[in-house]
């Protein structure tokens, strides 16, 4: 009986600071507009990523595992990285005329 209590009280413990961590995190987030990654960028906010971001494991088929702050592991793959690029506007070319 005793072990199962301390196990409680430790899962209450972590589940504090996980709603503490979650807290923090939408009061920060509330400052950033809404944006369309295809048309527009935001400044990458390093105090949201180093309080958040406990490790990162890249591994060899480009898969990157993060296990955050909030107990959570996120997965992604470098590949994903593209879609949030944006579109370069190139200057037209002039046709030339062929006689």
């Amino acid at each position: 009986m005793k072990h199962q209590l301390d196990a409680f009280e430790e899962r209450q413990e972590q589940a504090a600071k996980y709603r503490t961590e979650l807290e923090w995190l939408m009061n920060e987030l509330e400052d950033i507009p809404e944006f369309d990654p295809l048309k527009h960028r935001i400044a990458f906010r390093a105090d949201i990523f180093e309080r958040l971001v406990e490790s990162g494991t890249i591994h060899p088929d480009g898969r990157i595992v993060y296990k955050l702050s909030t107990g959570i592991e996120w997965e992604c793959y470098l590949e994903n990285k593209l879609a949030y690029k944006l579109k370069v506007k190139r200057p037209r070319r002039k046709r030339s005329k062929a006689k």
